[in-house]
């Protein structure tokens, strides 16, 4: 009898040990309620739109097609970029800062910087040293004007100071847990950059010495932040962490890309070609 008690004590401890393994710990679920306050119709302006953010007063939008669009709060249209300085291009993910906008450019492998009014005159790449880049995605400008960027190519995540020099790098070594593979969004979680690692399926937060799991989903394909939830979009809809509850919201959505301003989430929905804003309380 002693003995199988101690059996049975022995594969209780390792099946909590696999467990534990598996589903990385949290800390206390937070939760959000929605609130449908408006949908934006771009189906006349747009035909892939892909990201966006606002600053409360306009509302810009990307095009996987081409294109940079700038729209007034009520979703009407105001200006529109087909080309920059001649040289189409292709924005993978779009942040901004008071005065300007960032995009990626999977055409040129680059970071672009425009005005907010879109003036082509002060449009230019941004010269991130010390890299090659082959395919950036992702997109986050924090208060500093730090730019963390990932390289869905690449399989790696950098953060460039405001001058365009290199602070750090991760994602490119170790096994499936410590590298990445396809990483996309990114945003900043409880001050730690956060970021989409599609390939392995998985949200992971990235520390000065490793990067931990989050939260494992399929078909990821947006991030935001706020306060003490991380809002994840997937094909099937929006999670949010560390609570780990899908969100009840319009049937179909396919959030491409997730923006959150004076607590209203923007979910930009590129296969209806809308824009659903919701209040968080």
């Amino acid at each position: 009898m002693r003995y199988l008690l101690l059996r049975m004590g022995i594969l209780f401890l390792a099946a909590a040990a696999a467990h534990s393994a598996a589903e990385p710990s949290s800390s206390p679920a937070a939760t959000a309620n929605l609130q449908l306050v408006k949908t934006l119709d771009l189906s006349r302006t747009t035909k892939q739109p892909n990201a966006i953010v606002t600053d409360g007063r306009f509302i810009y939008v990307t095009d996987r097609t081409g294109g940079l669009y700038k729209y007034d709060a009520e979703g009407t249209l105001i200006t529109e970029l087909s080309r920059l300085n001649n040289d189409f291009f292709i924005a993978g993910d779009l942040a901004q800062d008071n005065e300007y906008l960032y995009l990626t450019d999977e055409l040129s492998k680059s970071v672009i910087k425009v005005n907010k009014q879109l003036d082509l005159s002060a449009a230019h790449k941004i010269e991130l040293k010390n890299v090659e880049l082959f395919n950036p995605s992702g997109l986050y400008i924090d208060k500093n004007q730090d730019i963390y960027l990932s390289d869905s190519a690449g399989d790696q995540v950098y953060c460039f100071n405001a001058l365009g020099l290199l602070e750090w790098r991760r994602g490119l070594f170790g096994g499936a847990a410590q590298s990445l593979n396809t990483p996309g969004a990114i945003a900043v979680f409880e001050n730690s950059p956060v970021v989409l690692d599609r390939g392995n399926r998985a949200v992971k937060k990235i520390s000065p010495d490793r990067l931990e799991i989050l939260a494992r989903h399929a078909d990821l394909l947006s991030l935001a932040a706020h306060k003490q939830n991380l809002f994840v979009g997937a094909g099937d809809g929006i999670y949010i962490y560390p609570a780990a509850a899908r969100l009840e919201l319009a049937p179909g959505l396919y959030p491409a890309d997730l923006f959150i301003f004076n607590n209203l989430l923007y979910v930009l929905d590129s296969r209806q070609r809308k824009i659903w804003i919701y209040a968080i309380y």
